[in-house]
Parts: C-alpha cells; sequence; structure tokens
C-alpha cells in the first residue's frame, strides 16, 4: 500500500536530490583544498580572482584572502572537514532513498545541529538567503519528524 509518506513522495525525492547533490558538491570542493595543499595560495588564489575578475571588495574575495591566511595544517583540518560532511550528506541522501529510519534520524539530528549556529548568524547579519536557508533546513527537520511520527511500524527499516 503506498501512502504520501513513502519514499517515493515528491518531497524526499527532492530532499534526496539535495542531499546527493550537496554531497557532490562538498565532496568536490574538499578534493579542491587537498589539491591546494601543496600550492603557493596566494598564486592559486590569484589565477582564481583573474579568471572570474572578481572585485577586491566582493565577499567570495574576502574569504578567499582569509583561506589564504591559513597554514597547511589548518587547511588539511578544512579539506578533511569538508569530506567528512561530504560524506555523511551523501550517507543520509542514500539511507533516505532506501527509505531506513536511521537516515531519517540521522538527517534530523545533523540538520538541527546547525540551526543553531544558522540562528546565530541570522542575527548577527540578515539576509535573504540566510533566512530561506534556516527556513528550508527547519522545514527539513519537521518534515522527517513528522513523516517519522506517521509512518506505519510495519514500514519501518
Amino acid at each position: 500500500m503506498t501512502t504520501h509518506h513513502n519514499k517515493n513522495s515528491l518531497s524526499m525525492r527532492i530532499l534526496v536530490a539535495y542531499k546527493v547533490i550537496y554531497g557532490l558538491f562538498l565532496g568536490a570542493a574538499g578534493l579542491g583544498i587537498f589539491h591546494l595543499l601543496n600550492k603557493d595560495l596566494g598564486v592559486e588564489i590569484g589565477h582564481f580572482v583573474a579568471t572570474l575578475h572578481l572585485d577586491q571588495e566582493n565577499h567570495i574575495m574576502k574569504m578567499l584572502l582569509q583561506v589564504a591566511g591559513f597554514d597547511h595544517r589548518q587547511l588539511a583540518a578544512i579539506g578533511a572537514g569538508t569530506l567528512f560532511y561530504a560524506i555523511l550528506e551523501i550517507i543520509e541522501g542514500w539511507g533516505l532513498y532506501g527509505g531506513y529510519s536511521w537516515a531519517k534520524y540521522l538527517t534530523i539530528i545533523a540538520t538541527a545541529a546547525f540551526l543553531g549556529p544558522e540562528g546565530y548568524e541570522i542575527i548577527e547579519k540578515l539576509s535573504w538567503v540566510r533566512g530561506a536557508l534556516f527556513a528550508v533546513n527547519l522545514g527539513v527537520v519537521f518534515y522527517l519528524i513528522y513523516h517519522l511520527k506517521n509512518q506505519p511500524r510495519h514500514q519501518q527499516r
């Protein structure tokens, strides 16, 4: 019997796609960070800025200048953290795709863990992007809680 709560619902498929795509993006970013470990960050960032024709006052530019100040160990830690987070996102997506209850719990915990820092960032500097991301993540948490509460016991895995 199929219900609107099953793993094939449109909302669940969108969530799965988001988790997997975001995980792949983070994985590429993490590998890119490790690629930079043995390079001169100043030169590499200069090439990046020239290629994208970034303005010196651009938010991305300011972030890149901060990264240029990191040492080898800090950059490796950021790369490892990024890869860990990428793996977590892909595991969540795979588990949600499979309809596993553990994946719903994992996603709720991992997503809810970032709501505090995201809320703080909104308070520090309000923007529609931060507000939208906070609202989406809050929605994901409530959606999965609702999904778990209304899932028949015989469908839980």
